[in-house]
């Protein structure tokens, strides 16, 4: 006989749970991209800010006639300028680093200074905020993170790469701003975690709601096979014992022949 109640109670405790896994990891996913979104757009006021400060005294060093070797770069008293000036602005701030690239994809500052001189021209978001002329950004999970002001660890980060526009309107360069975001995602475990309960607690009321439905369907089922089998046996006896009968006549008559 089909075990009603063993099948309903694999198959519908893997559904359900296969249910709830799908439905937490998407309200997560969901969860972090409107975050990165949201941390993008702070990024962009932010990086306005910095280009109308960093931008009108130090345009045309950071375009036209900064060094191209790194280690000159860094010896350069324009770059310990627009250092101090970076402090200042991240003061208070969710931004823990900062970079300045040319278009090219060189980078001509960086507050962490083994990065001055690195080419990022190969980057596929650098690329893309070039050629898109938008904001392009990345999340991601750093453990240990050179921020402006020292070392971090156990960060989520959001880099987003930002064109700077000069006074004509036109794209003359880039920041790129890493922005800490572990007290946004903190936040998002946290919410899927109250989530998860409630899926707990939802779908195993659920769950012991059809459990008792399905164990009373079972139980009518089992008495009516019952009932189904016995009313089986008895007909079977009685068309035996007919069939009997019908033998005892047919001998008797040829007897009497």
């Amino acid at each position: 006989m089909f075990r009603l109640l063993r099948y309903y109670s694999v198959a519908s405790g893997l559904a359900l749970l296969a249910v709830a896994l799908v439905l937490i990891a998407v309200y997560r996913q969901t969860s972090l991209d409107s975050m990165v979104k949201t941390v993008e757009a702070e990024n962009v006021a932010m990086s306005q800010a910095f280009a109308n400060v960093i931008w009108p005294r130090f345009a045309r060093y950071i375009t036209e006639t900064s060094p191209r070797d790194g280690d000159a770069l860094k010896a350069r008293p324009e770059t310990d300028e627009i250092h101090k000036v970076a402090k200042s602005l991240v003061a208070g701030l969710s931004v823990v680093k900062i970079k300045i690239f040319r278009l090219d994809g060189f980078t001509v500052y960086s507050s962490d200074f083994t990065d001055i001189g690195t080419d990022k021209s190969q980057e596929s978001a650098f690329a893309r905020a070039v050629c898109e002329d938008a904001p392009i950004s990345e999340f991601g999970f750093q453990p240990v993170f050179d921020g402006i002001n020292g070392r971090l660890t156990d960060r989520h980060i959001v880099e987003s790469y930002l064109p700077i526009r000069g006074g004509s309107g036109t794209v003359e360069g880039l920041f790129e701003l890493y922005s800490d975001a572990t007290a946004k995602v903190e936040a998002i475990t946290n919410d899927v975690k109250w989530l998860s309960i409630g899926l707990v607690w939802a779908f195993g009321l659920l769950y012991g709601v059809l459990f008792v439905i399905v164990r009373r369907a079972d139980g009518i089922i089992k008495r009516q096979y019952k009932d189904l089998h016995e009313e089986v046996s008895h007909r079977l006896v009685a068309e035996e014992q007919l069939r009997r009968a019908l033998e005892d006549a047919k001998y008797a008559n040829a007897a009497k022949s």
